[in-house]
């Protein structure tokens, strides 16, 4: 917690409040050339996801081998891999090998 509050007060300095058609947002200052100020939107949007409700439904992927979050949206809270395609898949393939080594 104090890595992230550190970085957002490090970041938080490039921010600055725009106004559009759609009403308000944060924007990065065009005057700011650090890299502190590219993390300022990463920041903000880990920051909006730890007070949100969906911070519950934050998931690490079942693979041992990734460390992939993502947001569970699903209605029972099922999922269990990063991506089907590629964790998914290849766990499934796994599974499938060991039960096939077991059976012979």
């Amino acid at each position: 917690m104090q890595a992230i509050e550190r970085e957002y007060a490090r970041a938080v300095r490039y921010a600055r409040l725009a106004t559009d058609e759609e009403g308000y947002r944060w924007v990065i200052d065009a005057e700011a050339d650090e890299l502190d100020a590219a993390l300022q939107p990463l920041v903000e949007s880990a920051l909006s996801l730890m007070t949100s409700p969906r911070m519950a439904r934050l998931r690490r992927c079942g693979n041992a081998t990734c460390y992939g979050l993502f947001i569970d949206e699903t209605k029972n809270c099922s999922r269990r891999w990063c991506e089907m395609a590629s964790c998914g898949n290849l766990m499934k393939v796994r599974r499938h090998r060991a039960r096939s080594r077991r059976a012979r």
